[in-house]
């Protein structure tokens, strides 16, 4: 009998200090799937195609100016730091599977073009030029 294996995933792990974190609501990036696979974003409809796009403007957006390596527009009313950034998808109980996953796969590969180009901007000085983020991986996981 076939088993689904599920959607592989690494969680940050659970933090069990008492402390209440404070997070800024310019810092959440907001992604709301409905029961019809439509997107609202930041309270906005928008389409699948343009959501990579909108969560790399976010998270780079440097909006603190604490970050050495973001290049975003530094708007004071978004996030302030890659590093603070939140980004929080919820769906209705009806939205399709396929639509869900869409959506998370455009998310993570928000994340991934930020690693990939801070790679190919810090290999040559690490000693690996031209090397981007998934051949690094492959590499430090070859080491491991």
């Amino acid at each position: 009998m076939e088993k689904d294996s599920g959607i592989n995933r690494k969680l940050p792990p659970i933090d069990d200090s008492e402390q209440d974190v404070i997070i800024k609501q310019k810092n959440i990036f907001t992604v709301l799937l409905n029961k019809n696979d439509q997107l609202l974003v930041e309270d906005e409809n928008m389409e699948l195609k343009d959501l990579r796009a909108a969560a790399v403007e976010f998270l780079d957006n440097n909006g603190d100016g604490s970050c050495s390596f973001c290049q975003g527009k530094k708007n004071s009313s978004s996030s302030d730091n890659p590093t603070k950034a939140i980004i929080s998808l919820a769906n209705d109980r009806e939205t399709s599977y396929s639509a869900y996953i869409s959506v998370q796969n455009e998310l993570v590969a928000a994340y991934n073009v930020l690693r990939n180009r801070l790679a190919l901007q810090l290999g040559p000085k690490k000693g690996f030029p031209g090397m981007d983020f998934v051949k690094m991986q492959e590499n430090y996981k070859s080491v491991q």
